[in-house]
């Protein structure tokens, strides 16, 4: 009795995983390697390959090393796996927020959507330690809804600690299956600055990961494992 009753509870295991595992999409130079930087060298307002940009300053940054103003080294989580939170490699993304100045973004594409699911984008987001954030969004959408579809995480600078990289998700379930085909788009982007303080805003390791709705297949099996735990444990 209790090894067909552990068989069961094998079968359903192994289903409830099948229906979460979740599956990485890659986004074209996430972590802002390129261009290549020496120790504490940053790029002025450059093109970042493949990122388009919307109305903002931006730049990458090796803060590591010497510095180099306006970009103190010491980055509290600037370098590593990124895990648990964090960024990695050695360059940042920069986005000048100066006195009064509008918002702006950069974003990419990445792998279309595919199947229906749910889509988190987590990024990790800081400031300088010689500077504030004036706030900040990360958003994953699709081609056709644009910027104003799709999901968002819309921080103060409050959110973030100076001189530190934190993760911040977001998470797009897509259910709608007309949707499947079209192309999604990451957005980093900075809130509008009315203060004379200017401000910045820091990006890094850019992940998107992908969880299917679970297939009628599986949740078949589910079913029928939950069914027969339950008539196996009204006989005994």
């Amino acid at each position: 009795m209790l090894k067909k009753e552990m068989v069961w509870a094998g079968v359903l295991v192994m289903a409830v995983s099948a229906c979460v595992t979740a599956a990485p999409i890659t986004v074209p130079n996430g972590s802002f390697e390129a261009p290549v930087l020496a120790d504490g060298q940053y790029g002025g307002n450059v093109a970042i390959p493949p990122w388009n940009s919307v109305t903002v300053w931006r730049e990458v940054t090796n803060p590591s090393g010497s510095d180099v103003a306006p970009f103190p080294s010491g980055m509290v989580g600037a370098s590593g796996n990124g895990t648990p939170q964090g960024g990695d490699g050695t360059n940042v993304l920069y986005m000048h927020q100066g006195a009064n100045g509008s918002e702006g973004r950069i974003f990419v594409s990445t792998d279309g959507v595919t199947a229906l699911g749910t889509y988190t984008l987590t990024v990790a987001v800081g400031t300088l330690s010689n500077k504030q954030s004036h706030g900040f969004t990360i958003a994953i959408y699709d081609t056709d809804s644009g910027y104003s579809g799709g999901a968002k995480h819309t921080g103060l600078g409050s959110e973030l600690t100076p001189g530190t990289l934190v993760d911040k998700s977001v998470t797009w379930t897509v259910t709608d299956p007309d949707m499947v085909g079209r192309g999604i788009l990451v957005s980093l982007g900075i809130s509008a600055n009315p203060s004379a303080v200017t401000g910045c805003t820091l990006f890094d390791n850019v992940r998107v990961d992908f969880t299917p709705v679970p297939e009628p297949g599986t949740m078949a099996l589910v079913a029928m494992g939950s069914t027969a735990w339950v008539l196996k444990k009204k006989r005994l």
